[in-house]
């Protein structure tokens, strides 16, 4: 019999976790834009763009790395957080300039530089006159993201009901999502021959804790070896000659199920830039009084961005390379 190998299987895999992030993100997407709240920028992935195009005044772009999706929502807090940042490099680019006025108006120039060594180079105007229009551009991009657009309401402006609502969209439309396939798998596959019955919320307890193990690469120094990603062991799936063809329908509703309703359970989680730590800031000035410090805050959303990519790199590294 014919076998979905190893290889596809983890492709399919990816597959749910990217469909997962786009329905999770269309869930704030479609709220705030139902609420006229302005959305700058509408990503998937993260790193450098691949992507990107313009409609209206949101930006649709598709980054290098698809392991987080995101929304830019227009906020008090980040028009005041992308002014700064546009400032800093409005400032860098016109220091740039005056260091190096002659080389940047003379781009297809030549200039010669003498090393510390002592060492003499012939070196082109060209990278210099990039250098200057990249800063420049970064000046532009968050000259855009720091700028209210007229005729548009910012997530400060609409209700504290009205911002939840957008802040549990993307849970919302997982939730959704999940039940369908579920459904689908529940009944659709009964007569099948690979029917689950087995609890999906048990399954995910389970995914998490494999996710806590591979943190620790616990494959690596344990004797037993365990599952190494949210849905099963892929090196075990290969030992067994893979995944019957037959049975690819149900692997991928299943796969779009569960992965789903770890989205679903896991942005509840009070940490950035989960959905959770959103809505706990949300409510904390109305119910806890709780002022939390602008640096402390950055500092915790780059802590919680590197976690979650450290969540998913650790997970390939465990399974899929272990």
């Amino acid at each position: 019999m014919q076998a979905l190998s190893a290889f596809l299987l983890v492709v399919f895999i990816l597959i749910a976790i990217f469909v997962g992030l786009i329905v999770h993100e269309t869930g704030h997407f479609f709220f705030a834009k139902l609420f006229k709240v302005s959305v700058k920028e509408y990503a998937i992935g993260i790193g450098p763009k691949l992507y990107s195009k313009q409609f209206k005044n949101t930006k649709f772009s598709f980054n290098l790395l698809p392991v987080m999706a995101f929304v830019r929502i227009d906020s008090q807090r980040s028009l005041t957080l992308f002014k700064e940042l546009r400032d800093e490099y409005q400032k860098e680019a016109d220091q740039y300039y005056l260091e190096n006025k002659n080389r940047i108006d003379n781009p297809n120039s030549k200039y010669i530089e003498t090393s510390k060594s002592g060492r003499v180079s012939t070196k082109s105007n060209y990278f210099v006159y990039k250098k200057y229009q990249s800063l420049l551009q970064k000046v532009k991009q968050y000259d855009l993201f720091s700028t209210r657009i007229p005729g548009t309401l910012i997530v400060d402006d609409i209700p504290k009901w009205k911002q939840e609502i957008i802040y549990f969209g993307g849970i919302f439309f997982n939730l959704i999502l999940f039940t369908f396939f579920y459904l689908i798998q529940y009944f659709g596959f009964s007569n099948s021959g690979y029917n689950n019955t087995a609890n999906p919320f048990v399954q995910v307890g389970e995914s998490f804790f494999v996710l806590l193990k591979n943190m620790v690469f616990y494959n690596a120094w344990g004797v037993t070896k365990s599952a190494g990603t949210a849905f099963g062991s892929v090196a075990e799936v290969q030992q067994q000659g893979g995944v019957p063809l037959s049975a690819l329908p149900f692997v991928l509703v299943n796969y779009f199920a569960i992965f789903n309703l770890m989205l679903f359970l896991f942005n509840f989680i009070p940490i950035p830039p989960l959905d959770g730590y959103k809505i706990v800031c949300c409510l904390s000035p109305k119910y806890s009084k709780i002022k939390i410090p602008e640096k402390l805050k950055n500092g915790f959303e780059l802590f919680g961005m590197v976690l979650m990519i450290y969540i998913f790199v650790t997970a390939i590294i465990a399974d899929f390379m272990m």
